[in-house]
């Protein structure tokens, strides 16, 4: 295997994140992965997948996308791989986030200043973390990169009557406007950051709605692709590593709905 470069997954060891780990090995990056735990040897992922993330060489550390220091070390150590394996440090993949839901996110008059402020820092926060690490490294290096962080289809498409998370629905709009402004400004330097916005992907993340009868029938005219229904960790990994990678090196500043078709959809 001829390695092509380094990328980093932040939030790389489970659902989503795990998928794309998966699909950039498979691709011929050396990939850095940061998790809340290690990635279990077997998965939703891997098994749609077929993971090859156990047979080839990447790393993973263990840690919280809400800390500074372990992503300024994250990115450091990513720099050193792409020196030690001679090829350039390519980019990032921000997943991790999440339901505030844990915090006591929900409608607006009935949230807390502090589950307001734990979601926010869980989703945006990591998100200016992570990606203000990779883009003082790819600055650094000199040759352009991609970043592409996580949004949510509930950012700008609500359901109110099933996901009523508001906290959570602002801090993912500020991804979006967080990306388009910095790829904005980094375009000079070729370095490309983009979003992606899925739509309901069958995670552990989602075990919730997974198990919820009336969202099951929601999904079915929402996210009417393919029979109806949740998507998968790997769709979603599919339009990551395409982004990440020079197929799309005209691409910059964009959100991809991954959705299953809820962005256009009427919930029936």
């Amino acid at each position: 295997m001829s390695l092509t470069g380094v990328a980093i997954v932040v939030g790389g060891t489970s659902g989503i994140g795990a998928a794309i780990v998966d699909r950039l090995i498979r691709r011929d990056l050396y990939v850095v992965a940061l998790g809340l735990e290690a990635a279990p040897q077997t998965s939703a992922a891997g098994e749609a997948s077929g993971s090859v993330a156990s047979r080839r060489p990447h790393e993973t550390l263990i840690g919280d996308a809400r800390d500074q220091d372990q992503l300024e070390s994250l990115a450091g150590q990513a720099m050193e791989a792409a020196a030690r394996l001679d090829v350039p440090f390519v980019g990032a993949v921000h997943v991790a986030g999440g339901s505030g839901r844990r915090f006591g996110d929900g409608p607006l008059d009935q949230i807390s200043l502090e589950a307001w402020r734990q979601t926010v820092e869980w989703n945006l926060e990591s998100v200016f973390l992570s990606n203000r690490a990779v883009l003082k490294r790819l600055l650094e290096q000199d040759r352009g990169g991609s970043i592409v962080n996580l949004s949510s289809v509930l950012a700008t498409h609500p359901a109110p009557a099933h996901f009523n998370t508001h906290a959570y629905a602002a801090a993912k709009g500020g991804i979006t406007a967080l990306t388009l402004a910095a790829a904005a400004h980094y375009a000079r330097n070729n370095i490309r950051l983009n979003v992606i916005a899925p739509g309901l992907i069958d995670t552990p993340m989602a075990a919730r709605a997974m198990s919820d009868a009336s969202i099951q029938d929601y999904l079915r005219n929402k996210q009417p692709l393919n029979g109806g229904g949740a998507g998968e960790a790997t769709d979603v990994a599919a339009a990551a590593a395409w982004l990440l990678s020079d197929e799309a090196k005209w691409i910059t500043g964009q959100c991809l709905a991954v959705d299953g078709g809820w962005s256009v959809s009427e919930p029936g």
